[in-house]
């Protein structure tokens, strides 16, 4: 995750919102100000990394990076 997200969220906890709250609010923030980087649940990019979708192994649209 980007630095300065981090420490947005950091301080939102410190602030008294719970870590859940706190990355909403984080993410939202960030999010609006770089929509080409956006934070939060999204793509994973591992090398070697396989996805597999609905459990078949047989599905074209398995991806796999090595």
């Amino acid at each position: 995750m980007p630095e300065a997200y981090e420490k947005m969220r950091d301080k939102f906890i410190e602030d008294g919102l719970t870590e859940k709250e706190a990355k909403a609010k984080a993410s939202a923030i960030w999010n609006s100000k770089h929509p080409n980087d956006p934070v939060g649940k999204g793509k994973h990019e591992e090398v070697g990394e396989t996805i597999i979708l609905n459990g078949d192994y047989n599905d074209p649209r398995i991806l796999e990076k090595n």
